[in-house]
């Protein structure tokens, strides 16, 4: 122990004579100030850690045993900066007491690369690196150690040394070690490993400059190496290597993420409250989601190939949802996803895609646990999934946002707003915010999520039935108040609908006035338009559905339970059945999309008949000759290429194009020269080699690529809202989609088939695109 607090200058103990009691360490007497000095150094002779003075010759030997106990863990150092400005690494022993200390270094990454020498194993060689690796066939067959079954260890017969290496389950070497003195030193580096082999940036690849083989590199958290694998022949190989030890289970994980829709309406998994798990009938893969109280998608999985995969990866995200640093926000052609990663930084997890950054920093309070969200602090922004009830909306503030209202509840304290209707009554109600800003990024969900059809739901709950609004994650973003009557409740929601519908955004103005005019026409039925449940029992009305004035009843409320009141005269049975038949042809004009409107023809919810679909941009025949018919129809019943497999989930909706892209921009191209093109990267991509035969083996060609012909290509515009299978990246996948593009983006290279099953490729970005025509 030192009694002294002071060392000499740096000079003094490279002077120094060797130990012959300690190898590697100077040790003497210093008689100017009657203490006993030690330094260790490189086997070079370079003092790299040096002591403060001892009063007696045992202390000092003292200190060199517990510097010879401590340097081979990194955690017992540390790069400090002096008020000379000059930087040391410092030496503790496990009481945090300093035991010895570097020579000064001009800078801390100096002092942090010298770190590997003061290690017992060090070997510093005349360009300072360290060298005492064994071949890698003298690790193999080694004994696996008790404590760690995937580490092996031993001593070699020549130097003495002492071993180990990290193998794999099959008993190849992925790691391996120098040679330690002791075997509580080569212990130290095991552990070592353990601490660090889960953390991706301690991994590099480097390239040996004599042999001219790749390794990969493991340091520790003061850069020190600790560990290194066999060599390779490639870079690629190397870090091919590093993602198999990073990823031991990846073989076990498909990377592909299904549409969102594909994840809800599955049974719970027993083994995990919150989660859903499936096997998909076309992939026969493995899959899990955790979903909200609502049923929405919280978080889904890739695929997995075996159910114990799929149980692993749902542990995975039970051990790290609430670790803040484990979740990342990224964008992705166009989207934003909230994504999940585990400790050693690989993806178990991701968020359905949500249209800006805000809108999943909301969706991202969500992942946590609930537990986990009473830790945050107050006015964090999570949500409370508590509605209040209707009556506690009405008459409030108005928002910025035209057609809202916002409140901060005296009780709870939390923020809410709600969204009314043309006659100033709620028509959707918020659950409560703790932030202000998180509120009104709420508002703007709703705005941006309310016209689109296929995002409202009809629920039935313990009171009755209600609208509820979902985002493009299917989370709920807001609610109506409770009806007894689900087609009272519908009819309210008419007006709603028809004020902001853009799913008919292609139609033609006479059916746009068609619509207004049945949700006009089913606004009466009921005692106002979208009147609270609250509102409507309390203070029935009277309304004239037709010239001459008529008592209708009004809608019952299921918040208060109240009865339906009887009319003045009992024969109003047929207002109610002009009701119904008036609800019945909104919800054939909803559910039909823009079929048949005008002469733009919508494919939102059924794809286009090819012999009508595609356009050739030049002149068309006479008006008089009839157009020629496809001589074969296409059976995609009998499809088993997932590209030409017909898809009935909700698809994705397409705004642009070319963020993604397969062959490219090819909008001045002719249709031989694309052909010419495909020809070239046929002969010179494999990847693509492959995906153009497998295309045209389903279009009917039996060799593939080689039946393509020119006279089978021509140039087409497509109409806007045709829905089929689209295809993204160079790896050539596929999704199901919406073309809600217009101009340029429109337009396509149609390939004609041998069976009737055409093929197209968007000119913007060169992707695949098929819709059945049968």
């Amino acid at each position: 122990m030192a009694e002294f607090d002071n060392y000499l200058p740096c000079d003094q103990y490279h002077a120094a004579p060797a130990s012959e009691k300690y190898p590697g360490f100077k040790s003497w007497f210093e008689s100017d100030t009657n203490a006993w000095y030690f330094a260790a150094v490189t086997n070079l002779g370079r003092v790299v850690l040096r002591s403060e003075a001892y009063t007696t010759e045992s202390a000092r030997d003292n200190g060199i045993e517990s510097v010879n106990r401590n340097r081979d863990i990194e955690a017992r150092y540390s790069v400090i900066q002096e008020s000379d400005g000059k930087w040391y690494i410092i030496l503790k022993a496990g009481n945090h007491q300093e035991i010895a200390r570097s020579c000064p270094h001009d800078s801390e990454a100096a002092a942090r690369a010298d770190i590997a020498l003061c290690a017992s194993t060090a070997t510093e060689t005349a360009a300072g690196r360290i060298e005492d690796y064994l071949p890698c066939e003298s690790y193999a067959g080694q004994t696996p150690t008790e404590k760690h079954p995937d580490f092996v260890t031993f001593q070699d017969e020549t130097d003495q040394q002492f071993y180990f290496a990290q193998v794999s389950k099959s008993g190849d070497v992925q790691l391996r070690s120098e040679g330690y003195t002791t075997a509580a030193s080569r212990d130290n580096g095991i552990e070592s490993v353990i601490r660090n082999r889960e953390i991706e940036e301690r991994y590099a690849v480097r390239q040996d400059e004599d042999s001219k083989e790749w390794y990969v590199s493991l340091k520790a958290g003061n850069h020190q190496e600790i560990a290194r694998s066999c060599p390779h022949e490639s870079e690629a190989a190397a870090l091919l290597h590093i993602k198999n030890m990073l990823h031991p289970h990846h073989a076990a994980v498909v990377e592909d993420y299904l549409p969102c829709t594909a994840y809800i309406g599955h049974s719970f998994a027993e083994k995990h409250p919150g989660f859903t798990t499936f096997t998909s009938p076309e992939t026969g893969q493995h899959y899990f989601a955790m979903l909200d109280g609502h049923g929405g998608v919280i978080l889904r999985s890739e695929a997995y190939t075996t159910p114990g995969a799929r149980d692993n990866g749902i542990e995975s995200v039970l051990r790290n949802r609430d670790i803040e640093e484990r979740y990342q926000i990224v964008e992705e052609d166009g989207l934003w996803y909230v994504c999940l990663k585990a400790g050693n930084h690989q993806e178990i997890a991701r968020s359905c895609g949500m249209a800006s950054k805000a809108a999943a920093e909301s969706h991202l309070l969500h992942c946590y646990s609930k537990e986990a969200l009473q830790k945050i602090a107050s006015g964090a922004g999570e949500i409370t999934e508590d509605y209040l009830s209707c009556s506690a909306y009405e008459n409030k503030q108005a928002s910025e946002i035209e057609g809202f209202t916002i409140f901060q509840d005296e009780k709870t304290k939390l923020h809410y707003f709600a969204m009314l209707d043309d006659n100033g009554k709620v028509a959707l109600k918020s659950e409560g915010y703790k932030d202000p800003k998180r509120r009104d990024n709420g508002i703007e969900s709703v705005v941006r999520n309310r016209g689109i059809k296929d995002h409202w739901r009809e629920m039935e709950g313990e009171n009755g039935y209600y609208m509820s609004l979902r985002a493009v994650n299917h989370q709920e973003i807001g609610r109506s108040c409770n009806y007894k009557d689900k087609a009272v409740m519908l009819a309210l929601f008419a007006p709603l609908w028809a004020a902001h519908a853009n799913w008919d955004k292609d139609a033609e103005p006479e059916d746009k006035t068609a619509l207004a005019a049945i949700a006009a026409a089913a606004v009466p039925v009921v005692t106002g338009a979208l009147a609270s449940a609250e509102t409507a029992a309390a203070a029935p009305k009277k309304v004239v559905v037709t010239d001459k004035p008529a008592a209708v009843p009004p809608p019952v409320s299921s918040y208060t339970n109240a009865p339906v009141e009887a009319t003045a005269s009992g024969n109003d049975w047929w207002k109610w059945l002009l009701a119904a038949l008036l609800l019945l042809g909104l919800l054939w004009f909803l559910m039909r999309g823009c079929e048949g409107c005008g002469s733009k023809k919508s494919t939102m919810d059924t794809p286009p008949a090819t012999s009508a679909a595609p356009v050739t941009p030049t002149p068309a025949p006479a008006a008089t000759a009839p157009a020629t018919p496809a001589a074969v129809a296409c059976n995609c019943d009998t499809q088993t290429d997932p590209v030409f497999r017909p898809n009935s989930g909700t698809p994705k909706s397409l705004h642009r194009l070319g963020t993604n892209p397969e062959f490219g921009d090819s909008h001045g191209l002719s249709p031989a020269e694309f052909f010419a093109k495909l020809q070239s990267r046929h002969k010179e991509n494999s990847t693509d080699r492959v995906f153009l035969d497998r295309m045209f083996k389903a279009m009917g060609y039996a060799n593939g690529f080689k039946d393509a012909k020119t006279e089978q290509f021509s140039a087409v515009e497509l109409p806007a809202g045709t829905v089929g299978n689209i295809g993204y990246s160079a790896a050539h996948k596929t999704i199901y989609a919406r073309l809600d593009t217009e101009g340029k983006d429109l337009m396509a290279f149609r390939i004609k088939s041998a069976n009737g099953c055409d093929l197209h490729f968007m000119k913007t970005c060169g992707n695949h695109f098929f819709f059945c025509g049968k």
